[in-house]
């Protein structure tokens, strides 16, 4: 049997100031863990300029966006995704 493949939306941090160096994507460690536990293979989409990759996306067999400090574009293209192509989908907090 395969292994459950889950995407995780980073937390995103991106153009708040003027240094490049700022901008981030993190990842709740929790979520993984708890995703390994269950027998699952957690895998973090990574975002290219706050930009999704259909291709990443169709890798994954379910999806948690874990949220942040305000909704994101592509949170909502991730959940017409998953809406459209009947995925599983975890929104946590502001997810």
């Amino acid at each position: 049997m395969n292994k459950v493949k889950v995407g995780i939306l980073p937390t995103i941090h991106l153009f708040e100031n003027d240094n490049p160096y700022d901008d981030k994507y993190t990842f709740v460690n929790s979520y993984c863990a708890q995703i390994s536990n269950g027998g699952g293979i957690p895998v973090g989409i990574l975002l290219n300029n706050n930009e999704l990759d259909e291709a990443s996306l169709e890798m994954c067999d379910a999806f948690i966006i874990g949220g942040g400090n305000k909704i994101e574009p592509c949170f909502l293209e991730l959940i017409n995704y998953a809406t459209v192509n009947n995925i599983p989908l975890l929104g946590i907090c502001l997810g």
